[in-house]
């Protein structure tokens, strides 16, 4: 498509550890300048428009909870090709207006194309509980107490607070993940109090995380979070190596390969993994978070990947859901012409 002649805001990427490819990056729009937001003419997000820095390579958009009057919303643009670890990458946004043509989700610019074909199923658990991939489907609520999407809570904006025998679930299909070797799921949570319950989310069969076949993370005792992959009631576990925070946004993941299962920590990948002796997922078949005995907590930006997701995709994943600030600096606007930016680099000393 042709560069739209709006205005535009600009922003240097962090660089990852190590380069990664179609890596999809996350803006909060409320950053953008007051010169970006004057520009904005339509309640229609998908007028909006992102290329690279260099103006010609235009790149997939998801315009999640775009609202035009609140001046707010999020954006998922897929970094096409290689993200360098290296040198300095620029994000260009352009703002929703009605001289540009609506983009279709479908189109190799949409919403669909925003998230590599790997990422089965994704949950911002913010205004609702859909899933913004391809696939389809949604969570659908159930148990015994309560549950509720709260909004301007969480790490990305909203959260969904979960308590009790509470879950919310998408079913897959029938044995769907069965004879994958490669499964991984990530995202936020935050614990109301320290002790109570188990189930955070994960990947199961049926609605009690507890029952085998599943592959989750979970409360492990009173002090611990732990991985958890079990089939027909063989289990193997992988314990975080951090103790169970309270009252604080934690974001963890958890991966299975053909040879391990790893639990990671802020983005942090523990460094002592399972062996994986028991082969490929068996008869998996939900996403869910909660469970029939749930920590009570908040959840937000959960994800599912039928895929190995390297340990710099969930530390940069991490990094730019954490602290936008630090992961963007400041956005700059200009009406065009071409920008100069100066290379960050990411600090590669972390702390637990």
């Amino acid at each position: 498509m042709a560069l739209p002649t709006t205005t535009y805001d600009t922003a240097t990427v962090l660089n990852p550890s190590s380069a990664l490819t179609n890596f999809t990056l996350m803006v909060d729009l409320s950053r953008m300048t007051a010169d970006w937001w004057s520009a904005v003419n339509t309640t229609q997000g998908r007028r909006g428009r992102a290329f690279k820095g260099d103006g010609v390579t235009e790149l997939a958009c998801d315009w999640i909870d775009f609202d035009s009057v609140a001046k707010t919303g999020w954006l998922r643009v897929k970094w096409s090709g290689t993200l360098a670890s290296s040198g300095t990458q620029v994000l260009r946004v352009y703002p929703p207006n009605t001289a540009n043509s609506p983009v279709g989700s479908g189109s190799a610019l949409g919403s669909d194309n925003a998230y590599t074909a790997e990422w089965e199923s994704y949950y911002p658990c913010r205004t609702d509980l859909a899933n913004r991939t391809s696939t389809g489907g949604d969570m659908i609520t159930s148990g015994t107490t309560g549950a509720a999407l709260h909004e301007a809570i969480g790490p990305t904006g909203g959260a969904y607070s979960i308590s009790g025998d509470y879950y919310a679930a998408e079913f897959k299909g029938a044995s769907y993940y069965d004879g994958d070797t490669e499964l991984t799921f990530m995202g936020w949570t935050i614990f109301d109090s320290p002790g109570v319950g188990s189930h955070i989310f994960g990947i199961p069969t049926g609605a009690d995380l507890d029952a085998g076949r599943t592959f989750y993370i979970r409360n492990s005792g009173t002090t611990n979070i732990a991985l958890r992959f079990d089939v027909a009631g063989t289990e193997i576990g992988d314990t975080a190596f951090g103790a169970q925070v309270f009252d604080t946004w934690v974001h963890y993941a958890g991966r299975m390969n053909a040879s391990t299962v790893s639990i990671f920590y802020n983005g942090v990948i523990d460094p002592t993994p399972t062996t994986n002796t028991l082969g490929a997922a068996s008869l998996l078949d939900y996403n869910q978070i909660g469970g029939n005995n749930t920590m009570n907590g908040s959840r937000a930006e959960f994800q599912v990947w039928r895929g190995s997701v390297p340990d710099e995709w969930i530390a940069h994943e991490y990094d730019q859901t954490n602290d936008q600030d630090a992961f963007w600096g400041t956005w700059a606007n200009t009406a065009g012409g071409s920008v100069t930016t100066t290379s960050r680099s990411r600090d590669r000393s972390r702390t637990r």
